[in-house]
């Protein structure tokens, strides 16, 4: 019985603290694909209830919506990973990265899931899609595999921001 309970013990110890190494993705739909967006750099998921167009600027800017008082700011990232423009999208992933705090239309919230580091691939080197440049790596999701993007270079690099000339 003392060699069970220590047994029982030691296993509890190795579960709690393989799961503090786990990575936390979120798994959104863009279009026909998906991609995992790394919870760190994510404030919170809403709704899109209405968008305020913003005048002259870039097709990428979908405009402003209120969330609980604030404005956001509501960036398009298709064109950035080569994803054909579709419908309106529903959700939109708030992302905060230093102070800047971003609103991303993505077409569903599927799920959070908890990955090892040794489950993430990098990208391959072969692959000459656009997309990768803002991919960290790939992971398998369900039946298939999914991109990992890399938030912080689409917001540092992405080309997101709007330059007013004077």
């Amino acid at each position: 019985e003392v060699f069970r309970r220590r047994a029982h013990n030691l296993r509890q110890t190795l579960d709690s603290l393989e799961a503090d190494k786990r990575i936390p993705l979120s798994i959104i739909r863009l279009g026909s694909e998906r991609f995992g967006v790394e919870l760190d750099v994510v404030r919170e998921f809403s709704h899109i209830h209405r968008a305020t167009p913003i005048p002259c600027c870039p097709p990428h800017i979908v405009g402003n919506m209120n969330l609980r008082g604030d404005i956001l700011t509501l960036a398009d990232i298709r064109a950035l990973l080569n994803i054909p423009a579709g419908s309106a999208a529903a959700e939109v992933v708030v992302v905060e990265s230093c102070d800047l705090h971003i609103g991303v239309p993505v077409d569903q919230v599927l799920e959070v899931i908890y990955l090892r580091p040794a489950d993430i691939a990098s990208m391959p080197a072969a692959s000459q899609e656009e997309k990768d440049e803002y991919c960290k790596g790939m992971a398998r999701y369900g039946e298939g595999m999914v991109s990992i993007l890399d938030m912080q270079k689409i917001l540092a690099k992405g080309g997101l921001e709007v330059e007013e000339e004077v």
